[in-house]
């Protein structure tokens, strides 16, 4: 039995034969067994050979035919496919049963043995298997030849019955001996012995038995006369293996061609890089027929074949395939068939791998590389979905940084977007196992913490991240500190989704904010009423502003050299149509996190100059008019032509108007901000630092800035009492200001002493209840008629 028979076992044992195969040629062909059975077919050769007599030569043109025919029969073994199941087998049988009805017995041997060495030279076998396929051949032919010589059988006589009979014996013999060595060699490779492998094994051999014994016997009975008759008679049966070979190749080549195609469609399938790899190696393994295919960083080595994968990202890595399962051992045919699946699999993996970029990009944040906004909804819906139905619980934390802007005003946004990078790094270094950091936008970040649910667990881990930016960060070569504010919700017990957490963080966020920033907050039930309070005020407001529910105040300001009214502020009041009469507190502060305050300002600048045009028309003393510019005003890139789209509007003199901003302006606001104070002065405008002294800004600071009037804030007059008539801080105030050349109004002046004191220091103007609280136009315009009609006329409007 060759080794090429070992294809046709069943597929049900094909691990178990294929395991003896492969192991076959590289383990046994150099131990004992073989030598043992090249042994036994000698020894049963040589006695054979007494038997008979010597081999004439006449009959050694047969011997030759049978030769070449063996040797043709190993270069072209006889292919019959079934469906998967292939039986492969030469014409070694026909060509032992011709022999022995032919030759003596030694000249089948000779020529059976001669053409398996031969054909094995052709088909490039290793000496390992040639040494096997001959002591199989030895050992079957020498007992055939002895179970004919035992039976007499005149080799020379005529074609008879009891020669087939004895010919039939012999070629029995030989197969039970062929088919127990080879189980006996599973049997020694495999361990345990697979139940079906002996059965498998007699099957095939069956097949090839029945096929061999009638070829035999029909070429000797055609070339019963002459024996050189053989040649003619075997030709025909040589020429039909050869088309058998054929045909199973061209239908192999079919195969394998739809299994490209297959190939192609399993690897593109997937869009993931693992299944694609998967897909890749199934299809090498099935298609080369081979043991072993793996994707590797090692180029192919001895014995097995390979192809790079030219791969965008993976030119490094083979297709490598090895223990071949064909006694050919890997063909050219087979190195083709492994350029196109490399060409196929470089084209599946690129493809996955753009894939899993975009994945990656769509998941992940560009200039971090955190999770951003949509892995994390995913990720946090996923966790309270787990939590609604008993799984762990979990907190979620806003962590946004305090007065970033200041970083991108300054510096640029280059140095902000590397900030934020060294942030990110810092608080990934803080993580616990388990934790994640996102990246919403900005300089907003979010973290969860699974399994911290109490107060002092979330201390902890807050601190630990609040912690991790404490120390100072090098950006553009400046060391830069930084602040955090952290708004703290926990699932299930404030929401299950991201919407729901999301807003309670950001609640109690917003909470640390007007508390000053740099704080940690946890969000109660509470917070939420106020946020909803806020976001419907917001809406109202919104409306306020289009329904004209808005209303200008004017407190007067009074020259204390004079003690005349010399100008107003507006101070704008809301009319409720529910809530009635609202001061600013009601609702400037929300309108400042907003660009809604612009709306605002915007509308009480154009109703106080409106209101100035009036007074003039009425025939009044001029008075300056004082408007708020908010910070986030003073940002718009139309402020400036706004002002003085207003002031023509109304005909109104540029020196009538003061924008009064605050003290922080000259503390964080950009170059260009100072360009447009410049450019309001150039106008003719004047400008004032509103409440000053509740900022951080310097008087050093202050003189870089184009002001003309410094209010004090209210804050510092208040604190001038009976009990303690003196207010250092102001008189410093005051003295610092006329250093600048500045003038000072006091506000909030509420009493005699308060006024007494700021006249005593010099301040140029006051502004407070003493004199009047903020009042309507109307009444503006009695105190105005008031103050320049002579003494004992009765004014009447």
């Amino acid at each position: 039995m060759t080794l090429q028979h070992i294809s046709s076992v069943p597929s049900g044992t094909a691990e178990t034969v294929g395991a003896a195969r492969r192991k076959w040629w590289q383990t046994m062909a150099f131990r004992p067994f073989v030598l043992v059975l090249f042994a036994i077919g000698l020894g049963l050769a040589w006695w054979a050979h007494h038997r008979s007599g010597y081999l004439g030569y006449g009959a050694l043109s047969v011997v030759a035919v049978l030769a070449c025919m063996s040797a043709i029969s190993n270069r072209f073994p006889m292919l019959f496919v079934h469906g998967d199941t292939e039986v492969s087998f030469t014409l070694d049988f026909a060509l032992l049963t011709y022999g022995l009805l032919r030759v003596p017995p030694q000249g089948a041997l000779v020529s059976v043995v001669v053409g398996v060495l031969v054909g094995s030279a052709a088909r490039k076998l290793s000496f390992a298997k040639t040494c096997f396929n001959v002591a199989q051949y030895l050992g079957m032919a020498s007992i055939a030849a002895v179970a004919t010589s035992l039976m007499a059988v005149d080799v020379h006589a005529a074609f008879t019955t009891h020669a087939l009979f004895a010919v039939a014996a012999g070629i029995f013999a030989g197969s039970v001996y062929s088919s127990v060595a080879f189980s006996f060699a599973i049997r020694v490779l495999t361990q345990p012995l697979h139940p079906a492998s002996l059965l498998d094994g007699s099957g095939a051999w069956l097949i090839t038995l029945a096929g061999g014994i009638s070829l035999g016997i029909l070429a000797a009975v055609a070339g019963g006369v002459s024996s050189y008759v053989a040649l003619v008679a075997i030709a025909p049966v040589a020429l039909i293996q050869y088309v058998l070979n054929s045909h199973v190749q061209a239908r192999r080549n079919r195969e394998r061609a739809d299994g490209l195609f297959r190939a192609s469609v399993a690897t593109h399938a997937s869009i993931d890089d693992a299944a694609v790899r998967v897909a890749l190696i199934n299809s090498a393994r099935q298609l080369l027929e081979c043991e072993t295919v793996e994707i590797s960083l090692v180029p192919p080595q001895p014995n097995q074949i390979g192809q790079r994968i030219s791969a965008a990202n993976g030119g490094g890595e083979w297709l490598v395939a090895a223990q071949s399962l064909n006694t050919k051992g890997f063909t050219n045919d087979d190195i083709k068939v492994l350029d196109v699946l490399c060409a196929v699999g470089s084209t599946a993996l690129d493809n996955a791998r753009l894939v899993a970029e975009v994945r990656h990009q769509s998941y992940h944040d560009d200039l971090t590389g955190l999770p951003n906004q949509r892995n994390f909804d995913e990720r946090v819906n996923e966790m309270g979905r787990t939590a609604q139905t008993g799984g762990a619980p979990f907190t979620v934390a806003v962590f946004d940084l305090d007065d970033f802007k200041k970083v991108n005003d300054s510096l640029g946004h280059s140095a902000g977007n590397e900030l934020l990078v060294q942030i990110s790094e810092r608080l990934t270094t803080a993580l616990g196992p388990g934790d994640t950091l996102a990246r919403l936008g900005a300089d907003d970040f979010t973290l969860i913490f699974p399994g911290v649910t109490n107060e002092a667990e979330i201390a902890e881990v807050t601190g630990r991240i609040a912690n991790s930016i404490k120390a100072p960060f090098v950006v553009s070569n400046q060391r830069i500190f930084i602040t955090a504010t952290l708004g703290v919700t926990r699932c299930p017990l404030d929401g299950t989704n991201t919407d729901e957490l999301l807003k309670c963080a950001d609640v109690a966020m917003h909470k640390g904010k007007d508390q000053g920033g740099n704080t940690t907050t946890l969000f109660s039930s509470g917070m939420n009423a106020q946020a909803d309070s806020d976001l419907r005020l917001q809406g109202e407001l919104h409306a306020a502003v289009r329904n004209d529910e808005l209303r200008v105040l004017y407190q007067p300001q009074v020259d204390l050299a004079s003690n005349r009214i010399i100008g107003v502020e507006a101070l704008v009041r809301w009319q409720h149509p529910e809530r009635g009469f609202l001061a600013p507190y009601a609702f400037i502060e929300l309108a400042e996190r907003s660009d809604l305050i612009v709306d605002i300002d915007r509308w009480v600048l154009n109703e106080t100059c409106r209101q100035a045009k009036e007074w003039d028309s009425m025939g009044l003393a001029p008075v300056r008019v004082a408007a708020n510019l908010s910070g986030r005003h003073l940002k718009q890139l139309d402020v400036v032509d706004y002002v003085v789209n207003v002031l023509k509007r109304w005909n109104l003199a540029p020196s009538r108007l003061e924008l009064e901003v605050t003290e922080g302006v000259t503390d964080r606001e950009t170059d260009d901000s100072l360009k447009k104070l410049n450019e309001f002065r150039t106008l003719g405008v004047e400008l004032a630092i509103d409440d000053f002294g509740t900022g951080y800004s310097g008087f050093a600071r202050l003189g870089q800035f184009p002001i003309d009037r410094l209010k004090i804030d209210r804050s510092f007059i208040m604190a001038i009492t009976p009990e303690k008539p003196e207010a250092p801080i102001v008189a410093a105030m005051i003295a610092m200001a006329h250093s600048l050349k500045l003038k000072v109004i006091a506000e909030g002046v509420e009493t005699v002493e308060q006024l007494n004191y700021v006249t005593s220091l010099g301040c140029d103007e006051v502004q407070g209840y003493y004199f009047s609280k903020p009042v309507t136009a109307a009444e503006i315009v009695e105190k105005l008629l008031a103050q320049d009609a002579p003494r004992g006329t009765t004014v009447r409007l």
